[in-house]
């Protein structure tokens, strides 16, 4: 039995997709980012998870925090035409981008 899915007419796949680029930059600006601060002493990784990862390896912290925000974004991507993807990728979006700003609100403090 094939279940029927309902596409969200509004959603342009291009959209969804450029949205999830720009995610998936801001998820590198973000590891990289945290990154400096760990290794500077500046900052204290919030996420147990992350911290673990990076006490045993700051490569293995950034495999890790790369490889699980790109398989949530892979997902939201293979699901593009689903109006609940795209309720996701802007919410994915909001958060990295909320993350973008302290960082850049910290290199601020920093360089003054």
């Amino acid at each position: 039995m094939k279940v029927e899915t309902r596409q969200a007419p509004f959603v342009q796949v291009g959209s969804i997709q450029l949205l999830l680029w720009a995610t998936l930059f801001l998820n590198v600006f973000d590891v990289f980012a945290t990154l400096y601060w760990l290794q500077q002493g500046l900052a204290t990784e919030a996420n147990p998870l992350m911290d673990w990862l990076y006490q045993k390896s700051p490569a293995l912290f950034v495999l890790g925090k790369m490889g699980m925000a790109s398989s949530g974004l892979a997902i939201l991507n293979r699901y593009r035409d689903r109006r609940t993807a795209l309720g996701g990728a802007f919410f994915v979006f909001a958060v990295y981008y909320k993350i973008a700003l302290i960082h850049c609100h910290g290199i601020s403090l920093f360089l003054l």
